[in-house]
């Protein structure tokens, strides 16, 4: 949870990363598509750091967006000389001032930070961010009464600052605890435009419970901070709020003012939690699409996180609705692979079963867990679920490419807004008796069972005929839920020799470009094409993480660019994204552009892969 320990918290949580949380010897960057990756120390400093900067030395934001992450990542020696060419040529004479101060001080060049700062008040007047720097140069000579008296007079000029108040607010703290400090906040507030103060008097109310005091100093903060509201005051705001447990407070007193625009996701964080805590999830979810349009790929992993989390409060609050009860389920039946059904441009690609080809069918849905609910359990994605849909849906894929046989999955969902998990294996009667109220009766039947109880799981698979519900052979594989692939092909393969064995059912080659992933990405494999079962199911009335399904298999595309199987589900699943979410496909645009750019083979299904993302940009 480290990514979401700022909740109702005071720290700013929009900045994108750079340093690695995990190793601070890596550097985090991110690509084009949004994945992140890590570059060691050493080769930064090395051979990207001057590079970038040298590009970017004429272009003064562009210079100091690089100079601030340089000095956050510990490189204040090495970034020197840019500073001082940011403080020849910024149009903001105390941005550039500031960060060569700061650098300087970074250093230990004291004297040249003071008579840079010197130099900026004697041509431009007194600054407060200008002093407060000043009376750091003053703090780390050991000079405190003089750094605290120029330390007052920056807060006399400009009272907001967030350093200077609480660096002043814990001055006041050593000499006499909270008391001591509550005054200088009190003696802050009456400074003229004060907001900031306020804010941490109306938390000493709060703790209180004295909430009338501190709604209305929050409302004075409102007035005097002005248009647009600053986010440090609504993020702090909301923060002391929820964590005090005045939640429709917050709605009444920060949504009203919340833009998007200005105050992302610092502020969005908290109000997408009170929302969802006061179970108003519709709020909640338009506040995570408009953060999502802005394509931070730092806030993904905040956003996905709160896009799962309303999708189980969606499921929750449909529980007791009547669409959600056992009789309205329904069983999609997907024969052959799932991203050669409804249109697929690829269909002419896969392999024709004659009128006397034998039916395979797959029913799945089961998982055993240790406290099974009596009754079908209707949910969004976990693993045992998930492991319970894809394992029939690589099956019929597989039967169907590999076997003379024809394969059909067959997936239980609850009225289009979730999936149907059983607690329960189906016995083989069961199973056959299900297979004959089918369209289309299959020859034999294949019921798969997920059980998650132990540390390894273990997945059985029973082949039942369906005319007399004989069962004519089964097979068991041990899983490692952390990585179901390799066990579940090591099933694939004995699932082919139980068919040829005892249902008489021939092996045939497969189309050439019939290519699965191995190791991790076998895994990966079954992981969107059980997504991308949820967006052909469930028709976007219960879809939830639509970006990471998206990015996600982007992501698989990249990692293995020459896979013609992968290139087919790609564009399937941003086809059927298309028509149930058509705008965040435009968000889309520019890594689908990307996308053609790549792609320089000249094959068939290479061909149909570019005219196919082509119409997906049109």
């Amino acid at each position: 949870m480290g990514i979401f320990q700022n909740l109702f918290g005071k720290k700013k949580v929009e900045k994108q990363p750079v340093m690695s949380a995990k190793n601070p010897d890596l550097i985090e960057l991110y690509d084009e598509f949004g994945r992140a990756f890590y570059v060691p120390r050493s080769i930064w400093k090395e051979k990207v750091l001057g590079d970038n900067l040298e590009k970017a030395k004429n272009n003064p934001d562009e210079l100091y967006d690089m100079l601030l992450t340089a000095l956050q990542d510990g490189f204040a020696g090495e970034v020197v000389p840019y500073a001082k060419q940011l403080h020849e040529i910024d149009p903001f004479p105390d941005r550039g001032t500031t960060m060569l101060g700061i650098v300087y001080m970074k250093v230990g060049r004291l004297d040249d930070a003071e008579r840079v700062f010197k130099d900026y008040i004697s041509r431009h007047g007194e600054d407060g961010v200008i002093l407060t720097n000043l009376a750091k140069v003053y703090s780390e000579r050991g000079k405190e009464s003089l750094a605290e008296a120029t330390l007052w007079h920056a807060l006399e000029l400009d009272p907001n600052q967030d350093n200077g108040l609480m660096w002043y607010a814990a001055i006041y703290y050593e000499r006499g605890g909270d008391a001591a400090q509550e005054e200088c906040y009190r003696k802050i507030a009456k400074l003229p435009g004060s907001w900031r103060a306020l804010l941490w008097q109306a938390q000493s109310f709060l703790l209180k419970r004295d909430y009338a005091a501190a709604k209305k100093l929050y409302l004075e903060a409102i007035r005097r901070a002005g248009q647009p509201i600053p986010s440090d005051l609504l993020m702090q705001m909301s923060g002391d709020l929820g964590q005090n447990g005045y939640l429709d407070e917050i709605i009444h007193l920060v949504a009203p003012h919340y833009n998007s625009k200005v105050h992302g996701l610092q502020v969005g964080n908290n109000l997408i939690k009170a929302y969802l805590d006061l179970g108003q999830s519709g709020q909640a979810h338009s506040i995570l699409e408009e953060l999502y349009t802005y394509n931070r790929p730092d806030w993904r992993a905040t956003l996905d996180y709160w896009d799962s989390e309303l999708a189980k409060a969606h499921v929750s609050e449909k529980a007791g609705d009547p669409v959600f009860a056992p009789k309205s389920m329904e069983i999609l039946t997907i024969e052959g692979p799932l991203w050669g059904r409804d249109n697929s441009p690829f269909a002419e690609f896969l392999p024709e079963k004659t009128g006397k080809a034998k039916r395979v069918a797959i029913i799945g849905s089961t998982a055993l867990i240790p406290e099974p609910p009596a009754n079908p359990e209707f949910q969004l994605s976990d693993a045992p679920g998930r492991l319970s849909r894809s394992v029939p849906l690589i099956l019929s894929e597989q039967i169907h490419l590999t076997t003379e046989a024809s394969g059909t999955a067959l997936i239980a969902f609850a009225g289009e807004q979730a999936f149907a998990l059983f607690g329960t294996s189906f016995k083989d009667n069961d199973i056959a008796q299900l297979m004959g109220r089918l369209e289309v009766i299959p020859d034999v039947a294949i019921g798969v069972t997920v059980d998650t109880r132990n540390l390894k799981w273990e997945i059985t698979l029973r082949l039942i005929k369906v005319a007399d519900s004989t069962c004519l052979g089964t097979s068991r594989v041990k899983v490692n839920p952390d990585n179901p692939g390799p066990a579940v092909w090591d099933l694939l393969e004995n699932t082919r020799r139980l068919l040829e064995e005892k249902a008489g059912i021939q092996r045939i080659t497969p189309p050439s470009w019939y290519k699965l992933p191995v190791g991790k990405l076998a895994s990966e494999y079954l992981l969107r094409l059980e997504q991308q079962l949820a967006v052909i199911g469930q028709k976007g009335q219960g879809l939830s993480g639509e970006h990471e399904i998206l990015d996600g298999i982007l992501q698989l595309y990249l990692s293995q660019s020459n896979n013609e199987t992968i290139k087919m589900i790609l564009v399937q699943t941003f086809r059927q994204m298309k028509k149930i979410r058509p705008k965040i496909i435009s968000e889309y645009q520019r890594k689908l552009e990307r996308l053609l750019t790549m792609n320089t083979k000249s094959g068939a299904i290479e061909k149909q892969f570019v005219k196919s993302i082509q119409e997906l940009l049109d």
